[in-house]
């Protein structure tokens, strides 16, 4: 391997592999290391909205506390002492009532000159019933001066203390929630510091290590993408090159292909391959360069058919087919993902329907369904070519008939 006046040399094979061994370490670690770093600045992100979320939920709890044992105070409790206090003045005002009512039987019993039994008998009864209603009315002033003295001693005090705790257990877990995210923030934040740290140290050391291999570094003599040279690894029957392997004098290892002509390699299905003809026009999507097609054609067709899955011989078969692009662009690369349209022949004015249109019966026969006001109808329709995608209807069918799909058949 020639080198330039004036480069170090490696002592040995085993340095040059102790050196390409720790730079595979420092750049593996340091992926690692910055995985681990974009994962933990996720997590703080995540975390600081968590944390933001716990903290309202917290505060909204301490606030709504708050605003509980408040309106007790200036609301509720106002207005079930007035309440009370309203019921006892009633209660107080319906025993006078009835104390007057009681007088005014007892005066009219005494004064009144009985003519009769009958008439001495409304008097009495209209006393003991006038009686009846103060001893009522004082039973009901006692137990609405109860209900105030036991609201006022017990209820409002018991109240009272459940609102002023609640209040202060929600002021209690706000600062609780506070200290406890502060501290998970802390801790990820210093696993992110450490984190990057150990990424400037891996990268420190893999620069150093990289700077040992300028010196084996192959000079290109012209622009282009250096590739494996396929020919040599196949001679040696090796799938690729291996460090310490032994190089002799004009051994091509990499070479740099011309690009001036592309080749897409692509499968055929073996039912569409007698229709396939060398020179057929080509449409190719790259992938890599959306939005366009590029023009090409067909240049070579296999003359042998293979599995599609290497080894399986249940698999469907397919041949390799050539194709010869004919437009250029700057984004092109060797082993890209393409998508070919062969054009085998050109239609025009056709009719044609989705293949997922189509019912077959036993015989054989071609169905669709047809959607029309009156509702949906079978029809038989007779087909000519197709591709993967479309069937031409050749007859049956009509422009702008609405047709439905197929439906699914459930495969035992």
């Amino acid at each position: 391997m020639k080198r330039v006046s004036g480069d170090a040399y490696l002592s040995s094979y085993l340095e040059c592999t102790s050196i390409q061994e720790q730079i595979q370490q420092w750049d593996t670690e340091m992926r690692n290391v910055l995985l681990q770093l974009t994962l933990t600045a996720g997590e703080l992100k995540v975390a600081g909205s968590e944390s933001q979320a716990q903290l309202s939920t917290a505060a909204l709890a301490m606030q709504e506390a708050k605003e509980k044992l408040h309106t007790f105070n200036t609301l509720e409790s106002k207005k079930k002492f007035r309440e009370l206090d309203q019921k006892v003045d009633e209660s107080r005002l319906a025993v006078e009532k009835a104390k007057e009512e009681f007088r005014q039987a007892e005066d009219a019993a005494e004064s009144t000159v009985t003519l009769n039994e009958e008439q001495e008998k409304s008097l009495r009864t209209r006393r003991d019933g006038a009686k009846a209603a103060v001893k009522n009315a004082r039973r009901q002033y006692e137990s609405t001066q109860g209900e105030y003295d036991t609201y006022k001693k017990y209820n409002y005090r018991r109240e009272l203390q459940q609102l002023e705790r609640a209040f202060q257990n929600a002021a209690l877990n706000y600062e609780k929630t506070k200290v406890a995210q502060a501290g998970s923030i802390e801790q990820k934040e210093n696993n992110r510091i450490g984190l990057k740290n150990q990424y400037e140290t891996s990268k420190r050391w893999l620069e150093t290590a990289q700077g040992f291999t300028d010196k084996l570094t192959l000079v290109s003599p012209s622009d282009g993408l250096v590739v494996y040279n396929r020919e040599q690894l196949k001679r040696w029957g090796l799938m690729e090159f291996v460090i310490g392997m032994n190089v002799g004098p004009a051994m091509a290892l990499v070479i740099i292909p011309d690009f001036s002509e592309w080749i897409v390699g692509c499968e055929v299905g073996e039912e569409f391959r007698n229709r396939l003809l060398e020179g057929q026009r080509v449409a190719v999507s790259v992938l890599a360069v959306p939005g366009m097609k590029f023009s090409g054609e067909v240049k070579k067709i296999g003359g042998v058919g293979r599995p599609r899955m290497e080894g399986d011989t249940s698999s469907p078969r397919v041949y390799d087919v050539e194709i010869a692009l004919k437009d250029r662009h700057v984004q092109f690369m060797q082993g890209m993902t393409v998508k070919a349209e062969i054009v085998t022949d050109q239609l025009n004015r056709a009719l044609a329907v989705p293949m997922d249109a189509l019912e077959y019966d036993q015989e054989g026969r071609a169905w669709i369904t047809k959607i029309t006001p009156a509702g949906r109808m079978k029809t038989r329709v007779e087909t000519g070519q197709s591709n993967d995608q479309l069937v031409v209807v050749t007859k049956g069918g009509e422009e702008g008939d609405r047709i439905a799909l197929a439906p699914l058949v459930a495969v035992p």
